[in-house]
């Protein structure tokens, strides 16, 4: 009797357990979302050259990339360029936010540094970051400067996030850390308006757009 009720008792904690299991995992399985956009080229958008990811939980976004066609052994950054208020951009010609949309703060803008590496020799690039909302520890010049900042991430679910490849051009002796980490590394003053002092022409590639 004593044993049986044992059991009894045992079986019913285990129960309680699977529930409680299930039961989490069903909620973080409702409040997560991934989509997937494609990568495309800023000069010709039309054309794909990869995939992109974005996963939204309450608690902020992951995102991982994968691309082609950059400059062998080349250094890269990736940055979050975030609308949390997509509603108030201005959709004239194209239904996703734009550059001119970035200078009104009523979309709540926010420019923000996602990953950076040297690419491999065959110009491929895959890329993962994650950004927790309101941390804003990303930001770098000259965002700061453009009050392009913000309050970081501010609406994970509802937020349009663009994720931005950057080229910093061949490694420079000395310099590559900051051509990986921060969005002036190893650029001209001119192509990283005004904050570097490199010799490299850097340029927005590749995008892409998660709505």
């Amino acid at each position: 009797m004593e044993t049986t009720l044992r059991q009894g008792l045992a079986w019913g904690v285990l129960a309680i357990a699977v529930f409680v299991l299930f039961g989490a995992s069903a909620v973080l399985a409702r409040s997560a979302t991934q989509t997937e956009a494609p990568v495309v080229w800023f000069d010709d958008a039309d054309i794909e050259t990869g995939t992109s990811t974005l996963l939204r939980t309450q608690d902020g976004i992951r995102m991982t990339i994968k691309t082609t066609g950059l400059d062998p052994e080349g250094t890269y950054t990736v940055w979050w360029v975030i609308f949390n208020n997509p509603e108030e951009c201005a959709l004239e010609e194209v239904d996703h936010c734009v550059e001119d949309d970035l200078f009104n703060a009523a979309t709540g803008p926010s420019i923000l540094y996602a990953a950076g590496h040297v690419v491999s020799p065959n110009g491929k690039g895959n890329f993962a970051g994650s950004l927790r909302a309101g941390d804003v520890r990303g930001c770098q010049p000259p965002w700061d400067g453009f009050d392009l900042c913000g309050e970081g991430l501010e609406d994970p679910a509802g937020a349009e996030v663009h994720l931005v490849i950057r080229t910093h051009g061949e490694k420079v002796p000395g310099m590559v850390n900051e051509q990986i980490g921060t969005f002036a590394g190893g650029c001209t003053a001119e192509s990283s308006f005004g904050a570097g002092d490199g010799p490299n022409e850097c340029v927005d590639q590749q995008f892409a757009i998660h709505q």
